[in-house]
């Protein structure tokens, strides 16, 4: 059924499943987070993974706190155009 609050750009998409358990981490990013429209020399990209691993076993808050300041001081001319949104929940 469509969901008229949420704007999908294509008129199809792909849908995944997983299965998550006790102790695990799930981020959830925004293409703002990884886009490299104003950033000087490289992206972002997908550092925020290296990030997460890193910080494996802390609490989702701290891990969320540590993409976000990883991200803030990556290198980019003016502000960000995009929004940026980072979601981590842990799974108690």
């Amino acid at each position: 059924m469509h969901n008229p609050l949420v704007h999908l750009a294509a008129d199809s998409y792909d849908e995944y499943s997983l299965t998550i358990g006790r102790g695990d981490i799930v981020a959830m990013v925004t293409d703002g987070l990884t886009e490299s429209h104003v950033i000087v020399g490289d992206a972002y990209g997908y550092r925020f993974m290296n990030v997460i691993e890193t910080h494996a076993g802390q609490s989702a808050q701290t891990i969320g706190e540590a993409i976000l300041d990883s991200w803030r001081a990556h290198p980019r001319e003016g502000d960000h155009a995009d929004d940026v949104t980072v979601i981590v929940v842990g799974v108690r």
